[in-house]
């Protein structure tokens, strides 16, 4: 989408704080973590599910051990920034633009395309809605992606972030088809 990386912070219309949108954006990547090698222990993940659930604020130090390249992540968008790691504004500049570029890394370093393509986090509008699922406009192509475990509440016409088939945000965009012409 054109334009987008001009609207970088207050993106999301769900108030959270930064280390929730955080956990949103990154819990997806839990489970390529553990196919990669990368163990996370039987407790943390349990602490993180309680948390997905709504139930608490996450643990900054369990955020960064947990998935530690996002924290690195969002300490870079920070300095870019020149602002806290932990604004919604440097949350939101690693998860929707710096990312990709990690995973262009990962790519190069022999981590399946069908993996990283996974692990990319799409903006699209919502055409459809359906119990536990939305259809979403990515530019020419339409894919469902799965509500929950979030449950967050997309309307029709909404931009929504998507990581791993799940939506993770609810996002306030300008109209995009104003900026191609």
């Amino acid at each position: 989408m054109t334009g987008l990386s001009t609207h970088v912070g207050n993106l999301s219309t769900l108030g959270l704080l930064p280390e929730r949108q955080f956990l949103h954006y990154a819990w997806p990547c839990l489970d390529n973590r553990a196919g990669h090698g990368q163990q996370v222990s039987k407790v943390h993940i349990a602490e993180l599910m309680e948390l997905i659930r709504g139930r608490g604020r996450p643990r900054r130090s369990l955020l960064r051990y947990v998935f530690p390249d996002a924290y690195r992540g969002i300490g870079q968008a920070a300095k870019i920034l020149r602002m806290d790691r932990w604004t919604q504004a440097a949350v939101e500049r690693y998860f929707l633009f710096d990312h990709d570029m990690h995973l262009n890394t990962a790519l190069a370093n022999g981590i399946p395309r069908q993996v990283v393509d996974l692990c990319r986090i799409l903006v699209g509008r919502v055409v459809s809605l359906a119990p536990l699922q939305c259809q979403l406009s990515l530019g020419e192509d339409s894919r469902r992606y799965s509500l929950n475990p979030l449950k967050l509440p997309c309307q029709l016409g909404a931009y929504v972030a998507v990581h791993g088939l799940t939506v993770v945000d609810v996002l306030k965009l300008p109209d995009f088809r104003e900026d191609a012409g």
